[in-house]
């Protein structure tokens, strides 16, 4: 009896560099490609080196930049060899989960490049090739806040004020903007070594002219991490900026005692 083709990517389990034959994966109707891929010669071209995580509709790696890659802005091109995080989408293209996610990547790459900002992780280049789709991002080294919980408890009170204050700036900035973070939680913030906290993951922001329309949503709760949600995402109203400063209050209890209200 022939095997059945996986429906989904067969993921690697051995990292690069170790000397051992790269891994392929594949999808249904597609050619085998050696891992990790590179786009194609038309797009930003980067090669995936390893996971950083992992969601319920896409996986991100940290990446190198195999030809340099031309911005929105004025400033120069970033090189070839920079560091970047690709977020790649798994789910079946074809299907209305992949075409929710898709738009769900749209609207995080139109927030990402709504304005520039040192608390605010970039988003550089959005695409669709043979591998799928995916998004190029600013990439934070660091250990996320909830990684920082988890091994060394509560945050000092210098450390604590500098972070409260850079997160409180992005949520202004990207107000200011028109949009909402929607999933503000210690996951979601990187801490470099020099004590810079830059809010990650804008896979669940929405536009806030949704919420001056005072729509209400029937279909139960806002995406989101339940954790964090504001009363108003609970009831499955259309939330506004309002609501990131209340999963940010709920951080800053979290981040001062260690556990969550």
């Amino acid at each position: 009896m022939r095997r059945a083709r996986p429906e989904k990517w067969d993921t690697p389990r051995t990292p690069q560099g170790t000397g051992r034959r790269p891994q392929v994966y594949h999808r249904r109707g597609r050619p085998k490609t050696t891992w990790p891929p590179t786009v194609s010669a038309t797009c930003p071209t980067f090669t995936l080196e390893h996971e950083l995580g992992r969601g319920s509709s896409a996986v991100v790696w940290r990446a190198v930049l195999t030809a340099p890659l031309e911005r929105d802005d004025p400033r120069e091109p970033l090189p070839a060899g920079t560091a970047v995080a690709v977020k790649l989408l798994s789910s079946a293209p074809g299907t209305p989960e992949h075409a929710r996610h898709a738009a769900a990547l749209d609207r995080e790459a139109a927030a990402g490049r709504a304005i520039s900002h040192p608390n605010l992780a970039a988003a550089l280049a959005r695409g669709r090739d043979a591998h799928g789709d995916w998004l190029i991002q600013e990439f934070i080294p660091g250990r996320s806040l909830q990684q920082v919980l988890e091994a060394d408890g509560p945050l000092p009170e210098p450390l604590l004020r500098s972070t409260l204050r850079q997160l409180a700036a992005a949520l202004v900035a990207l107000h200011a903007a028109g949009w909402r973070h929607g999933d503000l939680k210690p996951a979601n913030v990187r801490l470099d070594a020099e004590g810079r906290a830059v809010l990650l993951d804008l896979g669940y922001a929405t536009s806030l002219g949704r919420a001056q329309t005072g729509h209400q949503e029937s279909s139960g709760p806002q995406p989101g991490t339940l954790a964090y949600l504001s009363p108003e995402q609970a009831r499955g109203q259309v939330p506004g900026a309002a609501s990131d400063i209340f999963s940010l209050g709920l951080c800053a209890w979290q981040l001062a005692t260690g556990q969550h209200p």
